[in-house]
């Protein structure tokens, strides 16, 4: 037979006749709220309890096999990782000496030339100051002449 609110309902009715109102209350609320096929025992708990920890063990080792995984796949990763940055830095250290090499050789073919030119013209302003002197000491030969 199914507990029903209606037949809790008369239990209380009936209680309250034989025990009066605050006797029956406090019995009716010691009954659990359901029939007591749906109460759980403590071996219920202590069962549930097992099974419990048994999913949670099984879900710890799958945890720790997924995070070993990760790990290991991970490190494989950076190592890739960091073997082609090693790499692309390289490459980039030997572009860059090149490029230094190359603009070297430039400046180096630059400054020869800005040396000769300054050679070029510096011969030019000592002959210019040579024959500014030249000219200067005619004058002051002259000028004692017509003196």
């Amino acid at each position: 037979m199914a507990i029903t609110e209606d037949s809790r309902y008369r239990l209380h009715q009936r209680l309250t006749e034989v025990l009066g109102e605050d006797e029956a209350s406090v019995l009716m609320e010691h009954l659990p709220p359901v029939g007591w096929a749906d109460v759980a025992t403590k071996r219920d708990l202590d069962h549930q309890t097992q099974l419990m920890a048994r999913d949670l063990q099984s879900f710890r080792s799958e945890m720790r096999g997924e995070f070993a995984t990760f790990r290991s796949e991970m490190r494989g990763e950076f190592a890739t990782f960091r073997s082609g940055l090693i790499g692309e830095f390289a490459s980039f250290r030997s572009e860059v000496r090149g490029e230094l090499a190359a603009s070297g050789a430039k400046v180096d073919h630059v400054m020869d030339g800005l040396r000769v030119e300054f050679h070029r013209e510096l011969r030019g302003f000592l002959f210019a100051v040579m024959g500014m002197n030249a000219t200067l000491v005619a004058l002051v030969f002259a000028a004692v002449r017509l003196a």
